[in-house]
């Protein structure tokens, strides 16, 4: 079927139904539950619901559901409002608990993501990670950001470590892989500067240069097996 567009009611629905009766179900439904869709927008195609549906001040994205699906996300009428924070859940309901740890955040202003088994972040300054449901890390993490270069980073999946901004350092520095930044964490440190990690005893050097073993630079993969031989010894 070719995809139209309806004006039915006071939604927008971008649809390629034919059936009358089943776009009335479906705007009946809405009308049930006073749903406010963000910018009016709906649609309904191959019998699936997508729409953004406004609740307080945060965003349900839900997405190629049927009515029946739909309905469960509607049922609770409950609202939240989170000021610093632009939130969306993603084909997930709402909880209060969610609510309270993004509430608990020293973050600057955010767009928060809430899938199923993970959280999107990015800052208004550009820093983007990924945690998991529990937000762990993003606590820890939000306790040091007045140390954070106000840059746009990329940390990826983060997790919870002894030492956050270590992290955030490894991760500016290339290290991404966190198998690895757990084995460098599990050593005996030191940061200098807020800038560079330095492990005096293999006289290892990890800055923005790169990574240097007795001044010589070497690669990831060298100091992976470095480290998976110093494990082996010990």
């Amino acid at each position: 079927m070719k995809k139209r567009k309806e004006i039915l009611d006071r939604y927008v629905i971008t649809t390629d139904c034919e059936d009358l009766k089943e776009l009335e179900k479906l705007i009946e439904l809405l009308k049930k539950y006073n749903v406010i869709a963000y910018n009016y927008k709906v649609e309904y195609l191959n019998g699936k619901v997508s729409i953004r549906v406004v609740k307080g001040n945060i965003i349900l994205n839900l997405s190629n559901l049927s009515l029946s699906e739909l309905e469960e996300f509607l049922k609770d009428r409950e609202e939240f409002y989170i000021p610093k924070f632009r939130v969306e859940f993603h084909n997930v309901k709402p909880t209060r608990d969610i609510i309270d740890k993004l509430e608990k955040l020293n973050l600057p202003y955010s767009e928060v993501h809430i899938f199923k088994d993970y959280v999107k972040i990015k800052t208004i300054s550009g820093l983007s990670f990924i945690d998991n449901k529990d937000l762990e890390a993003t606590y820890d993490l939000s306790q040091v950001m007045d140390k954070i270069s106000l840059k746009p980073l990329n940390l990826g999946r983060i997790k919870k470590v002894k030492d956050m901004y270590a992290l955030v350092l490894l991760k500016l520095y290339g290290i991404r892989d966190l198998n690895l930044i757990d084995k460098i964490l599990n050593l005996n440190y030191n940061i200098i500067n807020d800038s560079k990690i330095v492990i005096k005893d293999m006289d290892l050097e990890i800055n923005e240069k790169g990574i240097f073993i007795k001044g010589k630079e070497i690669s990831k993969k060298d100091l992976y097996k470095i480290l998976e031989e110093r494990l082996i010894r010990q």
